[in-house]
């Protein structure tokens, strides 16, 4: 969430709807605190849902193109496909 932040921070970030799955990074006192600070809403979400969560669809796209597209051996291999398969998905999805 580090980088998030920083990047939100950097593009005034207020007045976003979240989604989170509940797990402990999201339930922190410090990011509870930041979503108060920046008028966030976050949704109700149900645990253990994954079928619901919208960036499941997002890593099996990311996996079949890096698995089908390059197949990579290496671990800097996967590293550039991932990239590369990264910077072509549009950032509204």
């Amino acid at each position: 969430m580090d980088k998030f932040v920083k990047v939100c921070v950097a593009a005034n970030c207020k007045g976003l709807t979240l989604m989170e799955d509940g797990g402990p990074i999201h339930t922190t006192l410090a990011s509870q605190q930041w979503h108060q600070n920046h008028q966030n809403h976050k949704l109700a979400w149900p645990p253990s849902s994954p079928d619901l969560n919208p960036i499941e669809n997002l890593w099996f796209k990311m996996k079949y193109f890096i698995t089908n597209l390059f197949n990579p051996k290496m671990i800097d291999e996967l590293n550039k496909a991932i990239h590369i398969v990264w910077d072509t998905i549009p950032f509204i999805t």
